[in-house]
């Protein structure tokens, strides 16, 4: 049996911020011109200086209920300024004012166009908006992310409410980035469990027969706030056992498959970030991270065979 860790490493952990700002609304039939100013992200945000292009590092999202009086509103034009004045960018990433890491806006998981003009046909807004901080393939240097000094850029929105108020609304961007040289390293075992009878997983649920092993995560360097792992397997249902893998299509074994648990034999859950608690910031430094794999029963009938299954090990940095 065999359980084969394959190594992808150098992926972002992005964090969720909120903000939360009162929009006061106007009579109905008014015709008004309102001007808001949004602050967001904001704290410091560590990431690997050759982070790969596209990562996302950081997620704000903007509740409707901020941006729209009730009932919802239209965007009618989403651009970046600079000093005051539009940058002319259009497309989907802008910059900011730290090389490496541009600004991006989504809108029902899409992102957003910007349009030196405007768009023709305003788009209705009915869920939140969210503004991504994105690596765009240059080398990140550490740097503020303050919107008011060059060359830092503010995000313009202009929406209009279906009561006819026009929300003139821009967003600033706060806190900083600091690039760190490097990535850890992390081997890829591969793990092979002793043959098990199937007597010994009695019951739907049942696990046992399995084996310890450890993920040795190496040549971190010094300078992340916190370094984390995940174990990711894409087939893998969220409302499953944590743990339970995907057997793979070269099993010839049915109603059982393979169960990750940490040091203490609990279900390992899956696609979700954990800590190398003993990571120093200081120093860096190598970790072992003891972890186990057990044989995991499905289905009430099993049929003998081999049982195999692979998961991708994901290292991220904060």
């Amino acid at each position: 049996m065999h359980l084969s860790l394959q190594l992808v490493s150098g992926r972002l952990l992005t964090r969720l911020l909120f903000v939360v700002t009162l929009l006061l609304p106007t009579a109905a039939g008014a015709w008004s011109t309102i001007h808001r100013s949004l602050t967001a992200f904001g704290g410091e945000y560590t990431v690997p200086a050759s982070t790969p292009p596209g990562t996302v590092i950081a997620r704000q999202t903007l509740p409707i209920a901020d941006l729209c009086a009730p009932g919802g509103c239209k965007l009618e034009s989403y651009n970046t300024e600079r000093s005051g004045y539009p940058t002319g960018d259009v497309g989907y990433i802008h910059p900011t004012s730290v090389q490496g890491v541009g600004q991006r806006l989504v809108l029902n998981g899409a992102p957003l166009y910007a349009m030196t003009n405007g768009y023709s046909d305003p788009i209705r807004v009915d869920n939140a908006l969210e503004l991504q901080l994105i690596t765009t393939g240059a080398p990140i240097k550490s740097a503020a992310l303050a919107s008011d000094v060059y060359p830092g850029v503010v995000t313009s929105l202009v929406l209009t409410s279906w009561i006819k108020d026009l929300y003139g609304t821009e967003i600033r961007l706060s806190g900083s980035i600091r690039s760190v040289a490097g990535t850890c390293f992390v081997d890829s075992p591969t793990v092979t469990l002793s043959p098990i009878a199937a007597a010994r997983l009695p019951t739907v649920g049942s696990s046992g027969g399995g084996a310890a092993f450890t993920l040795n995560v190496s040549k971190c360097p010094a300078g992340y706030n916190r370094v984390g792992y995940k174990l990711s397997q894409s087939a893998v249902s969220p409302a499953g056992p944590p743990g339970v893998l995907q057997a793979s299509s070269s099993s010839s074994a049915h109603g059982v498959t393979i169960q990750l648990k940490d040091s203490s034999g609990a279900g390992l859950e899956l696609n979700r970030s954990y800590p190398i608690n003993e990571y120093s910031k200081t120093s860096g430094g190598s970790y072992n991270v003891s972890l186990r794999a057990d044989y995991y029963r499905t289905a009430p009938q099993i049929t003998v065979g081999s049982v195999n299954a692979d998961v991708t090990v994901y290292l991220d940095y904060q």
